[in-house]
């Protein structure tokens, strides 16, 4: 349909910490944020922290609307929320990376 325009972003948090006391630890610390961060902005997302690193930790989102203010507010929110996670946790944000791009800048 003419003029309907979809508007994507994604959002890359790296964060390090004191190392969790098993891997076992660190899986269930994502996995809460995951869960909540599904259950509060309804967006997509994965574990991308490396395997064997024990206090390195990598989230990336996903996050689709119709609207690019309504998206813009969403990955601030998520990432206000990641960022109070973490400090609850005593995990440090080295890197937030986020784009957000428009269905119409891709081409056929």
């Amino acid at each position: 349909m003419e003029g309907l325009r979809g508007w994507m972003g994604y959002l890359r948090v790296e964060l390090k910490g004191p190392e969790f006391s098993c891997l076992k630890d660190r899986r269930s610390w994502i996995r809460s944020v995951l869960d909540q961060a599904r259950g509060k902005f309804n967006v997509s997302m994965a574990d991308l922290s490396p395997d064997g690193a024990p206090g390195a930790v990598a989230l990336g989102f996903a996050v689709a609307s119709s609207c690019n203010s309504e998206l813009k507010g969403r990955i601030e929110a998520i990432k206000s929320f990641v960022t109070r996670m973490a400090e609850d946790n005593g995990l440090e944000i080295l890197n937030l990376w986020e784009e957000v791009f428009c269905d119409d800048e891709f081409s056929d």
